[in-house]
């Protein structure tokens, strides 16, 4: 599997040319189709949200917070309430992908986590309401989606002009982790 830029910048770096650090969380169902939401809120925070666009769950960190922890309180708020290793896994080998920019003065994270059951389970928590769960698609077709926000787009379509996604589909569930803190930060040890 491909990587964007598989690095962690220093905190020093980032405070000099970022504005902003988030994650971005391409969530696979098993057979390779990426989970879609809904932006239901506008924000003007340097992040360009725009009520109805689509994408992919995505968070900013809070001051402090590692990367690991953004995903799992951003899965948290955005979209299950529920316990969060019922239905994601985590591939030690291959859940980070390392960093790209997401929009001007952001730099994102960029995660993969897999669907555990079936793709319309556990999808009815929708959390603080910022997004809803709109269904599922093939990450060719999103990415020439007219409405899917700027900074997934470009990050989609350099995963998949780098073959980031190869190979999704045939990842055997048997050898993932449930996603845990401890086993986001296996994901990214070897940076």
């Amino acid at each position: 599997m491909k990587m964007v830029e598989r690095r962690l910048s220093p905190p020093e770096e980032i405070e000099e040319k970022y504005k902003k650090v988030g994650v971005v969380i391409f969530i696979f169902s098993k057979d390779g189709e990426i989970l879609v939401v809904r932006e239901e809120e506008s924000s003007g925070n340097g992040v360009r949200k725009i009520k109805g666009e689509f994408g992919v769950p995505s968070e900013t960190s809070e001051e402090g917070e590692s990367w690991e922890e953004t995903v799992i309180r951003g899965l948290g708020e955005e979209i299950r309430k529920a316990p969060l290793d019922k239905f994601y896994a985590v591939d030690p080998e291959g859940s980070f992908l390392g960093e790209s920019l997401f929009v001007e003065g952001v730099l994102a994270r960029v995660v993969i986590l897999h669907w555990r059951g079936n793709k319309n389970e556990g999808l009815s928590g929708i959390g603080d309401g910022e997004v809803t769960m709109r269904g599922w698609g093939k990450a060719e077709k999103l990415v020439e989606y007219p409405l899917l926000r700027q900074g997934v787009k470009k990050i989609l379509r350099e995963c998949l002009n780098n073959g980031a996604f190869n190979g999704i589909g045939d990842i055997a569930q048997n050898g993932l982790l449930p996603l845990s803190l401890p086993n986001l930060k296996k994901a990214g040890e070897d940076l």
